[in-house]
């Protein structure tokens, strides 16, 4: 491994310990789903990105009959990664390659970056929460069997 190499893992090692979990922004009333729009993703990533000399570029083309987007993460050093995605369309306007492009970059970014996203509920889901019990039963009769005991011994006689 190269000594520039190590310089962009470093860098993205950097990212990883400053990113935080992406808060969604928007609704999906088709699929009933919150997702973060790509304005808020790059907003949200691009600082961390810049303090860890990272700079993300995103591209679509079409190469051999297929639409594919293109995502790089540079690192000042000039090393880079790139990963290739590509655009699925039921049919073809402009509308609708636009959207696909949208899609991808969101989702690139993401997984690329190994970020996750979290639905802002104002701390709703934890303030519902209450803890379960669940009940120990060490007298069940499946609890201690007779094989379960003897491979117990054994272990911790291997183990001494």
């Amino acid at each position: 491994m190269s000594d520039k190499k190590m310089t962009l893992i470093e860098a993205l090692i950097k990212f990883q310990s400053l990113a935080k979990n992406i808060k969604t922004d928007a609704k999906n009333p088709h699929f009933k789903n919150e997702y973060a729009t790509l304005d808020k993703l790059l907003s949200e990533v691009r600082p961390w990105l810049t303090s860890c000399d990272l700079y993300l570029f995103q591209t679509p083309e079409s190469k051999d009959g297929k639409h594919l987007l293109t995502t790089k993460v540079y690192h000042s050093s000039g090393e880079f990664l790139e990963s290739k995605m590509e655009l699925i369309l039921n049919k073809s306007d402009m509308q609708q390659y636009g959207s696909a492009i949208t899609y991808a970059r969101r989702y690139m970014i993401e997984a690329f970056l190994g970020l996750t996203k979290t639905e802002d509920d104002d701390a709703n889901a934890v303030k519902q929460q209450e803890p379960q019990k669940q009940a120990i039963r060490p007298d069940s009769a499946t609890f201690m069997t007779d094989p379960r005991i003897k491979m117990l011994y054994a272990v911790a006689k291997d183990a001494s």
